[in-house]
């Protein structure tokens, strides 16, 4: 969202509306007092389709710019502005780097127009009712008119905005893909993004990281300090608001309120939001993907004595070659990880997993996956085989 308000640039004559993904009272609130100045209003669009499309009708601007997260980008702002005020009645899909991302520009009566025959194709509220919520946007009005934005999403449920409007009636409506100057950070791409999180580490006095760094919108003050136990070592690191340390942190980038018990090292990984690794683990060249899940923050989702990942590995994922690769691990949302287990490198924890099954296997051998609860098979060398949904 932040890099996307850098790209819209919000201001008099510029509108942006957030849809978030959560739709909770509290989610809302933290969105909306996230930036030290008015940026954004958020809206939880319960309506679906036939919501956006209201409040694209009653916006008032002359053009509207449709854009998801799916992908983090650098664009210059004029340039964006310059296209909505010339998209006119075309869709125009935005590129960047001649790669085109998620992000289409069109007159305010072109969009409405698209809306219109979605929702007369059924691809409205009745499909998206329980979409929960879209993403981030911005439109620059043209002609010194305020401008609006609407949405897009980042779940992957099967009646999602992106699968019915993004990827279904504005991708089968483009009349022109335009390159912008600008830079691609990530798109739908978790090495990329892992990549990008390393370089950061290693790079913070770097011009590159301050010009990017620059662009984003200041936040607001965060009351929730982070702490490092008496015992605990921090190296060539960052850590995020909230975060405690009584072990090892090196190389690593760690998300808002994680913690890291004693006696237990991460190196060169990136921990996201909520994760609690407990006492006595290591975690060597991986991504451990956010935990929501409500459970007393004494409680690991990380159990004790785990190892996470390998220390050197060029290895590829058997099932995600593309995706999965140079020996990272992956580790998924909301993963609960048993004590003593083992994901060794370019190894892949899907969401869902039951710990018990983890905890009967003991090893998820390197480059394999368990993608499910079901048994694992076994292959003829005693290695654990992949599990296909």
């Amino acid at each position: 969202m932040d890099f996307s308000l850098a790209n819209l640039c919000p201001g008099k004559d510029t509108e942006v509306t957030i849809f978030p993904d959560d739709p909770t009272r509290s989610a809302t609130a933290s969105l909306a007092s996230r930036w030290k100045k008015p940026v954004a209003r958020v809206h939880v669009l319960e309506g679906g389709l036939t919501e956006l499309a209201r409040l694209v009708g009653a916006c008032g601007a002359d053009s509207v710019i449709l854009c998801s997260l799916s992908s983090v980008s650098v664009i210059e702002p004029e340039a964006l502005r310059d296209l909505a005020a010339r998209a006119g009645e075309q869709v125009v899909k935005v590129s960047i780097g001649r790669t085109p991302i998620e992000m289409y520009v069109m007159s305010r009566d072109r969009c409405s127009m698209l809306l219109a025959a979605a929702i007369q194709r059924g691809s409205g509220a009745a499909a998206l009712r329980g979409f929960g919520a879209g993403a981030v946007p911005r439109g620059p009005g043209a002609g010194g008119e305020r401008g609006v934005d609407a949405p897009a999403r980042r779940g992957f449920d099967a009646a999602t905005l992106r699968a019915g409007f993004f990827e279904g009636v504005l991708h089968a409506s483009i009349d022109l893909i335009e390159d912008l100057p600008g830079e691609l950070l990530f798109q739908n791409d978790l090495m990329e993004y892992f990549e990008s999180n390393m370089w950061v580490v290693s790079n913070c006095e770097n011009e590159r990281y301050h010009r990017i760094v620059s662009r984003l919108p200041p936040l607001a003050e965060r009351t929730a300090e982070s702490h490092i136990a008496e015992k605990g070592t921090i190296r060539n690191s960052w850590l995020g608001s909230g975060v405690e340390v009584e072990g090892v942190v090196e190389d690593s980038i760690i998300f808002a309120n994680v913690t890291v018990k004693r006696n237990t090292v991460v190196s060169r990984s990136v921990v996201l939001n909520g994760n609690r690794i407990g006492t006595g683990t290591e975690i060597h060249n991986s991504l451990i993907l956010p935990f929501t899940t409500e459970v007393p923050r004494t409680a690991p989702n990380i159990g004790d004595n785990c190892t996470i990942g390998a220390k050197s590995s060029v290895m590829r994922n058997a099932d995600f070659p593309t995706q999965i690769r140079g020996g990272v691990t992956l580790i998924g949302t909301n993963s609960d990880i048993p004590n003593g287990f083992h994901a060794e490198a370019a190894s892949y924890v899907a969401p869902g997993v039951s710990p018990t099954v983890l905890k009967r296997m003991k090893v998820l051998r390197k480059g394999t996956s368990i993608l499910d609860s079901r048994p694992a098979e076994v292959d003829a060398a005693g290695g654990n085989g992949r599990h296909a949904r």
